[in-house]
């Protein structure tokens, strides 16, 4: 098919496992919005009928694509115009402990898989300490990287040689330009709770009964942070304009700390804002002027 990798490129046989890459340092709170990508269009290498590449670019990730029987499969992404884009995050995929991804990118689409402007390579779908041995409700996995130029054609290569499902699928892809202030939001408050929708009654012989209505994978994750100081001009183009462009209807990937992988999976989610945004005046000063805060930032994980 025009526009894909050919098989022999992806690494099965010669390269069929590639290691997380070594830990980082810790990272300032990430936020990520598809408000460019689902303007764009995706088309799959392969796809089932019913299970199209278009569910990518819908807000529930239970809604799946998947990919027709094997291990490897390539997603093209034409957006609507040129973006800087630096990450990609790929949500509620059943990728093994050995599944790659690479994403590259290109002026022109001739030249996303012959000569991209942007590669980040094959790199493991998990941090360094690997896939959690848990049941999770939405894998979610994160590629990140610096100095990407402006170009409107992407391609996400994915490879899992050890996948037992047979096929290669996921809920949502998101591609874009990453917001990520300067300084961290504050060491205070409840950055993760539940949401938990169970019942209980308690009868007055003191019996307790209860109505599970949680997932199977457990109840929805919320964070809920805020940032008392940032630079203003980083709070205008940044989380204002994505909190403006996705209201609280809209999804966004937030990773507490990036750059932690011990408990990536804990720190990173999928959701929605459920409570507006709001930016108040500090008394600090940069550079730039006076520094605006950020009020509570509060996500709930879609499930």
């Amino acid at each position: 098919m025009p526009g894909f990798a050919p098989i022999g490129t992806l690494p099965i046989g010669a390269a069929p496992y590639v290691a997380p890459a070594a830990a980082g340092p810790s990272q300032a709170l990430l936020l990520l919005s598809p408000v460019y990508s689902d303007a764009g269009t995706f088309s799959a290498s392969s796809q089932v009928t019913r299970l199209p590449v278009a569910n990518l670019q819908t807000r529930q990730p239970q809604k799946k694509w998947r990919s027709l029987p094997g291990t490897a499969a390539s997603i093209a992404i034409a957006l609507a115009q040129p973006i800087a884009a630096n990450a990609l995050a790929l949500v509620a995929h059943n990728l093994s402990s050995a599944g790659l991804l690479r994403l590259r990118g290109a002026l022109l689409q001739a030249n996303v898989t012959t000569a991209p402007a942007v590669d980040t390579g094959w790199q493991s779908a998990w941090p360094i300490t690997g896939k959690p041995a848990i049941a999770w409700p939405n894998w979610l996995s994160l590629l990140t990287w610096s100095g990407a130029p402006a170009v409107p054609y992407w391609q996400l290569d994915i490879a899992d040689p050890s996948n037992t499902d047979g096929f290669l699928e996921a809920g949502r892809l998101i591609l874009g330009p990453q917001w990520q202030p300067s300084i961290g939001f504050d060491l205070s408050g409840t950055p993760v709770s539940f949401d938990a929708n169970d019942q209980q009654t308690k009868t007055p012989w003191g019996y307790i009964f209860t109505d599970r209505r949680s997932p199977a994978g457990g109840p929805a994750r919320v964070f809920a942070v805020q940032i008392t100081a940032a630079n203003r001009k980083e709070v205008q183009a940044g989380i204002l304009e994505m909190q403006r462009t996705r209201g609280l209807w809209g999804d966004v990937v937030c990773c507490l700390d990036p750059g932690r992988p011990d408990d990536f999976h804990i720190n990173s989610l999928h959701g929605v804002f459920v409570q507006k945004g709001s930016y108040p005046i500090t008394q600090n000063f940069d550079p730039d002027g006076g520094q605006w805060g950020v009020g509570t930032i509060n996500l709930n994980e879609s499930l």
